[in-house]
């Protein structure tokens, strides 16, 4: 296993990790994982950029799934070939969209109290 899959697979633990802790305090303090008035409805139609920000997910896993088959000599495929650089490589993927979508909900709240 190279450096650079050990040090990503570290990276997205971390990130992981740190996600099952917030959730875990998050309950302590509330007594559930979402407020009553949190949750979702899905009653309305989805936002273009929740729809973009999974898209770019999506497309991202076919990525990984598809480089080793259609181009398999090439330097992302070869890493991808090594023990747990697939895995690794679809944490990150999730990682990423759970940041785009973070980013999303900062900028939600920013515009809601007029900095932006």
């Amino acid at each position: 296993m190279s450096l650079i899959t050990i040090i990503l697979g570290a990276g997205a633990a971390f990130v992981v990790v740190a996600q099952l802790a917030i959730a875990v305090w998050y309950k302590r303090r509330f007594g559930t994982v979402l407020r009553a008035s949190a949750r979702p409805k899905f009653g309305g139609d989805v936002p273009i950029d929740q729809m973009v920000i999974v898209g770019m997910f999506v497309l991202g896993v076919l990525i990984g799934l598809a480089a080793p088959v259609l181009w398999p000599d090439g330097a992302f495929s070869q890493w991808l070939r090594e023990p747990y650089a697939t895995g690794v490589y679809f944490a990150w993927c999730w990682v990423g969209m759970f940041l785009l979508n973070f980013l999303r909900a900062v900028a939600i709240v920013l515009r809601k109290k007029g900095v932006t």
